[in-house]
């Protein structure tokens, strides 16, 4: 992965939401929840699971900024919507990889992990 000032190789890149830290608890991703994370030029999209959602997103070097989240509200057979990754991209401050993946940090205490 390059030095997170290098835009380029995350732009238009499908990540799988592998999971999340919550101050200290560590959460892996629900089992058949498949949660996804795409940034494309000033827009975040991807899926909560069932629903899809997007965002404007305003990228600096390592910094990240994500506006209003959009949901659709589906009519989902069971609950396989992961709310909380959406709750932390909405104080998304910093962006680094990690691992082969990303993650997208929201100050100290709260992260989420991308493959």
């Amino acid at each position: 992965m390059p030095p997170p000032g290098d835009l380029a190789a995350i732009l238009g890149r499908d990540y799988r939401v592998a999971g999340l830290v919550d101050h200290d608890i560590v959460q892996a991703a629900p089992p058949g929840t498949d949660a996804t994370v795409r940034i494309d030029g000033d827009q975040i999209t991807g899926s909560a699971g069932c629903n899809i959602y997007s965002a404007p997103v305003v990228l600096d070097g390592d910094r990240i900024q994500i506006g209003a989240i959009a949901l659709t509200e589906r009519a989902c057979v069971d609950s396989s919507d992961w709310f909380a990754f959406l709750d932390t991209l909405a104080g998304a401050v910093a962006l680094e990889p990690f691992d082969g993946g990303l993650v997208i940090r929201a100050g100290q205490e709260r992260a989420v992990f991308l493959q």
